[in-house]
């Protein structure tokens, strides 16, 4: 029930007050990124300019231009596209929504881990999808394989071990 009741990526935006003020951002810098969107718009969404954009949009935390954005490169690569790029869309999405993973979000996810089993970034936002759709037993399965399967410490493992013990109480294994 929970999986099948989750709101679209375009109502988790509406829900969240995404007008935010870039007042914050030097004027001149929010310039130059304008110029940026209407020079990769008027060169046909070239993927450097995208590239570009997509970065430069989640600097100033304009995540929905930067996921539509992210959205015109993966259109512009096609076949070429990577698993990161599918799982930077992800993540872009899960911004923009304020950290809740849309179905669109998880398509994204699902894709990148198409293209690459060991993508760590999909894994734990799948995890994490899990948590939100109330199968902590689930994403334990998951995030505990990731903390075995890699030697090195990464920020997915940071993230992982920050939020574990409160999954496992959820899944019923604590109860501290």
């Amino acid at each position: 029930e929970f999986k099948k009741n989750r709101l679209s990526q375009k109502d988790a935006e509406k829900q969240i007050s995404s007008t935010k003020e870039n007042s914050e951002y030097d004027k001149t810098y929010l310039d130059l990124i304008q110029k940026l969107r209407e020079t990769v718009e008027q060169n046909d969404y070239d993927i450097i300019g995208l590239r570009l954009l997509v970065k430069y949009e989640i600097s100033i935390e304009q995540f929905v231009d930067a996921h539509i954005a992210q959205k015109k490169l993966l259109d512009q690569l096609g076949d070429d596209a990577k698993s990161e790029d599918y799982s930077d869309y992800a993540q872009i999405l899960i911004n923009a929504a304020k950290g809740y993973i849309s179905p669109e979000a998880e398509i994204s996810l699902k894709k990148a881990l198409t293209l690459d089993q060991k993508n760590r970034k999909a894994r734990y936002f799948i995890g994490l999808l899990m948590v939100q759709i109330n199968r902590p037993d689930l994403a334990l399965n998951i995030w505990n394989k990731m903390l075995t399967d890699k030697k090195n410490d990464d920020i997915w493992s940071s993230r992982i071990r920050i939020r574990i013990v409160d999954v496992e109480r959820r899944a019923g294994l604590r109860n501290d």
